[in-house]
């Protein structure tokens, strides 16, 4: 696990107690749920459920339940993923609405909650406190950066350094035309960061490249959705062993079918994104973006995780509007002179303002579309149990040659 990334995924569920104070909200329940079972009332009874809705609303909103697919895997790596946000809440959820439990049996399980998740954000604490004197510093990116970040299960590549050179050389490859259909530079990706728990990289992105790429991804990977009860299908007639002439016909009609898909995504990625005059050039392009959406969702649905992430810039702040002088026409020149100037300056902040808020809102946009795809894209995928046999056609592209 790369230190520096743990210490940001620490940093967030840090700051998310700080600001939630989730232990004290699971305190002032349980002493609730105490008084409704000790002193039943109207009274106690909605006290304890104002506040079990007041909790629900809380975990719910939390800022854990947002991160990145890579940044969950930390979480679900440190045992972290039943004591913050949904996860936590689910806990608390089944502990109160189990039928068979008794008051004084959910009282305890609720403690018992409690003095986890309370001895866990110690422990975060105490590992952030070590990192400081160690002077390691979190992985973050700064505002309006980007970067797209690849997880392989070690189980999917071989022990050899060859083979993990090979098969990010073609993950890097699978990206660069979607750099030349937005007119970015076409060249390798620069590396931000690695690390080896999985196999893990992180790479810098133009927001323009990041958001064409998660996008696609997204509708492609949802073509699996869209043939879900053909695939299901086809591995009840492998368990029954069917005849190989059915199983292979029924294999080719979902590679047929995931193919022409995908094919139709890209048409319509490079009919959105190009800006180009070359025709020829524009249908090459729709083919090496086919290839490479077949490659990065063979991927995916192997296990690998494919995700964008971005840092918003700080929202702009409305200038001040200048305060006029009582009766201004009555004042001396100088100071008739200095409100001119004043609002003169105004008017050039405002400007500048709305010209900062209108980038604000589109990197908000941005940004929740990338949330929504990379949640799309980890819903979708189906873990290690790959089922989506897309064939690849070496002949599309040469893995061996460098085009850097």
């Amino acid at each position: 696990m790369n230190v520096e990334r743990l210490y940001a995924a620490l940093n967030i569920i840090r700051n998310e107690n700080r600001k939630r104070k989730v232990v004290s909200e699971v305190e002032e329940l349980i002493v609730l749920l105490k008084q409704s079972v000790e002193a039943p009332s109207d009274e106690a009874n909605g006290a304890f459920k104002t506040k079990y809705a007041q909790i629900i609303g809380m975990l719910t909103s939390c800022e854990s339940n947002n991160v990145g697919p890579t940044t969950r895997m930390v979480y679900s790596d440190i045992g972290a993923t039943d004591k913050l946000g949904v996860g936590l809440l689910s806990r608390i959820k089944d502990t109160i609405s189990d039928n068979n439990i008794t008051p004084s049996s959910a009282l305890s399980g609720l403690s018992k909650i409690r003095d986890e998740v309370g001895d866990f954000h110690t422990n975060v604490k105490q590992i952030l406190s070590g990192l400081n004197k160690f002077g390691i510093e979190p992985d973050v990116i700064d505002p309006g950066e980007y970067e797209i970040g690849v997880s392989i299960p070690r189980d999917n590549i071989g022990g050899d350094l060859s083979s993990l050179i090979k098969e990010f050389k073609i993950i890097d490859q699978s990206f660069r035309p979607f750099n030349e259909l937005v007119g970015a530079e076409v060249i390798s990706c620069k590396l931000r960061s690695i690390s080896s728990s999985e196999w893990q990289v992180f790479l810098d992105s133009a927001p323009i490249v990041s958001v064409v790429i998660i996008t696609a991804l997204e509708r492609a990977v949802a073509l699996y959705k869209n043939i879900l009860d053909t695939i299901k299908l086809h591995k009840e007639m492998v368990k029954k062993d069917y005849p190989e002439k059915i199983l292979s016909a029924s294999q080719d009609h979902i590679d047929e079918k995931l193919q022409n898909d995908i094919r139709q995504v890209a048409e319509g990625i490079v009919d959105e994104e190009y800006k180009g005059q070359d025709e020829a050039r524009k249908k090459e392009l729709i083919s090496d973006i086919s290839f490479s959406l077949r490659f990065l969702v063979k991927k995916i649905d192997g296990g690998v995780t494919i995700e964008v992430k971005t840092e918003l810039t700080k929202e702009p702040e409305k200038p001040k509007v200048p305060i006029k002088p009582d009766e201004l026409e009555k004042q001396s020149k100088e100071i008739q002179d200095e409100y001119a100037k004043s609002i003169a300056i105004y008017n050039g902040e405002q400007k500048e303002y709305g010209i900062n808020l209108e980038h604000y809102k589109m990197q908000l946009a941005i940004s929740d579309k990338i949330h929504t795809c990379n949640d799309n894209i980890l819903k979708l995928r189906n873990g290690n149990d790959s089922v989506l046999k897309i064939s690849l056609d070496d002949t599309d592209t040469d893995t061996d040659t460098d085009t850097d």
